[in-house]
């Protein structure tokens, strides 16, 4: 599609019309046809044109040296949710001057702005999409153009602007973006891979969801997103390149207040590292063996042994290579979890609850923080609890988890799980 084919569209998507003057080109709207109501071309085409330095995936866009992603905001729990951007300065910025790289939450760059118009043009007129396009954002833009109270609010607002002026005084906050800009050439991998850590460590340190939307449909329906003004802006670049897949079921959890949905989610997190951690202690045990000074090649006595061991072992796992999940789980705990530091993050009420109470609809055990071996307790608790979720057999009722009756009791499990994920997700990590 090119400029002309494009603004054409675009007028007759929001009901403009066009007027020459000279060399100028106007957009005006037809029920307001006097000076006041007209706006001016100026820029929309050299925006326009600025599309082709970009590429992008679905709601993401990016070169070399530059990624901006729409966030979402369809959570009371999002750290946009309170967030309005009247003001040009109403922004959060972390500058990373180490790395060369700059982060900024703020109002969509008019470049994605006409890209967006683009793309709903493109599914309306020139695929003729059949569903009905519910957008609240190009709606309101829509109504503002042809309602009568228009006339007399653009008196001096809206006078002398540009068409795209025109659009961000429309929009008021309603897209909100993650811009990243890097002074150095980066893959678009490597854009993801800082994405991740930035929003990873905003959620972490202000415990609000922050989610990247990853569909071009889901953004035609956002409404109106603020940032949270309580919230303080981060002090330090991120520094660690985190494993995008476990950072999306932190997300998932970070975005729901059901407790049913945070456990299982953070509950991934761990999972995720089942497999991978149990075959490491698997070839760490075999390896001690075969070392240690009793062990001899010579006798066969020893080498039943260990062919015993690494048989029953080995027999743990299924025909799809998973292996036994509680014995994973602790693995995954010795891995990545300093048992002082949990407790440490963990508040007082919490650790006392954890050390006296069971969990009466799964029966996990209390735990221990003193040493390393409140994993295995701690493992149980977990996994127990993660089960009573999943599976609701008519034989184990008294260990079937029913919403209603303990929905009160899941939420006092949510911290502990929560913890033990992100310090999964931290000292999984890559230094950046």
């Amino acid at each position: 599609m090119n400029y002309i084919e494009f603004r054409d569209y675009f007028c007759e998507f929001f009901r403009f019309d066009i007027v020459e003057k000279g060399n100028e080109t106007y957009f005006t709207i037809p029920r307001f046809s006097d000076a006041k109501n007209w706006f001016s071309e100026k820029n929309m085409r050299e925006i326009y044109d600025k599309l082709e330095n970009f590429s992008f995936d679905q709601a993401t866009m990016y070169n070399s040296k530059y990624m901006e992603v729409i966030l979402e905001n369809d959570s009371r729990n999002s750290l946009l949710f309170n967030f309005r951007n009247d003001q040009d300065d109403e922004c959060l910025k972390l500058n990373d001057d180490q790395n060369g790289i700059l982060y900024e939450i703020s109002t969509i760059s008019p470049e994605l702005l006409v890209y967006l118009i683009k793309r709903t043009i493109e599914k309306i007129f020139l695929k003729k999409s059949k569903k009905k396009m519910d957008s609240r954002f190009f709606n309101s833009l829509r109504y503002m153009s042809i309602h009568s109270s228009y006339s007399e609010r653009n008196s001096e607002e809206f006078e002398n602007l540009s068409i795209i002026d025109f659009l961000f005084k429309s929009l008021r906050g309603r897209f909100v973006s993650l811009k990243i800009a890097s002074d150095k050439n980066k893959s678009f991998e490597s854009f993801v891979n800082l994405k991740n850590g930035y929003i990873f460590n905003t959620m972490y340190s202000t415990d609000k969801a922050l989610n990247d939307c990853v569909e071009f449909d889901l953004v035609l329906f956002y409404s109106r997103t603020k940032i949270d003004r309580t919230i303080q802006q981060l002090e330090v670049a991120p520094l660690k390149t985190y494993n995008g897949d476990i950072i999306n079921y932190y997300k998932k959890a970070m975005s729901s207040i059901d407790p049913y949905i945070q456990y299982i989610s953070f509950y991934h997190v761990l999972e995720y590292f089942y497999d991978e951690t149990y075959f490491r202690y698997l070839v760490k045990d075999m390896r001690e063996k075969i070392t240690h000074p009793d062990f001899s090649y010579k006798s066969d006595e020893e080498l039943l042994k260990l062919a015993k061991f690494a048989q029953n072992r080995l027999r743990q796992f299924g025909e799809d290579g998973q292996g036994n999940e509680l014995e994973s789980l602790k693995y995954v705990l010795k891995e990545f979890i300093d048992i002082s530091d949990l407790k440490n993050k963990l508040s007082v009420d919490d650790v006392n609850y954890y050390s006296c109470s069971k969990v009466t609809f799964s029966d996990g055990p209390v735990v221990t923080f003193e040493n390393e071996n409140g994993f295995g307790p701690i493992a149980k608790r977990i996994y127990f609890t993660r089960n009573s979720l999943v599976h609701s057999k008519s034989g184990k009722k008294d260990l079937t988890y029913h919403p209603y009756n303990h929905e009160v009791i899941l939420k006092k499990e949510v911290p502990l799980i929560k913890k033990i994920a992100e310090m999964t997700i931290i000292n999984s990590a890559s230094l950046i």
